[in-house]
């Protein structure tokens, strides 16, 4: 009997190993099989001419799996995770370290980047989300330059110098006619000096004449 109990025993031992490593064996597959989310990001984006476009893809449960960016308008991929296979310079990944985000920036984006680009994860499936860019010409410069109009002077400034030029009128109306009174003035004494002359002599001629 005691010899059979302990077989007993020994197999609920192995028994209850046996369940227990089918159990982590089950959470073990079931967290492997956990698909890639995708995070809510911005779908339709608008830049202008000269900026730099930042095309948002954030991935969840990514594991062994890689980003892929590429444009519906092209055949090729433009990126793989963080490669870029596009050598032109203008397109890049940003992924900070331990972060979801595998975003496309794009540098200088032109309107020829306009279009719809897909962020698609690396699986057997078809799992992909769709970005709209819009890339649109700059705002006009409002502020030109330009030569400052000429400010206009104040009606009460106008008022002054209309003053001052009607006072400097009469002013000189005021000395012309002075000038010409004195020139006739003098006119009348080089007219009448001869005559002057002649009424002097003659009441001095009378003064000696006897009476």
């Amino acid at each position: 009997m005691d010899g059979l109990q302990f077989i007993n025993g020994v197999l609920l031992v192995l028994l209850i190993s046996a369940l227990l490593a089918k159990a982590q064996f089950h959470n073990y597959q079931s967290a492997a099989v956990i698909p890639p989310s995708f995070n809510p990001t911005r779908r339709n984006v608008t830049y202008h001419v000269g900026e730099t476009a930042l095309l948002e893809c954030s991935v969840d449960n990514l594991g062994t799996k890689e980003v892929i960016w590429k444009n519906r308008n092209q055949k090729h991929v433009i990126t793989v995770g963080s490669f870029v296979f596009v050598g032109n310079g203008a397109y890049s990944v940003s992924h900070p370290s331990n972060s979801p985000h595998y975003d496309l920036v794009i540098k200088n984006v032109q309107r020829h980047h306009a279009g719809v680009y897909e962020c698609q994860v690396s699986t057997r499936e078809v799992m992909s989300i769709d970005i709209q860019l819009n890339v649109i010409d700059p705002p006009a410069n409002k502020h030109r330059y330009s030569s400052p109009p000429t400010a206009s002077k104040p009606a009460a400034s106008k008022n002054r110098e209309r003053a001052v030029n009607e006072n400097g009128g009469e002013t000189d109306d005021r000395s012309g006619r002075q000038a010409e009174q004195k020139n006739n003035n003098c006119s009348l004494l080089t007219i009448h000096f001869p005559t002057f002359v002649l009424l002097s002599t003659l009441s001095s001629i009378l003064v000696y004449l006897p009476r």
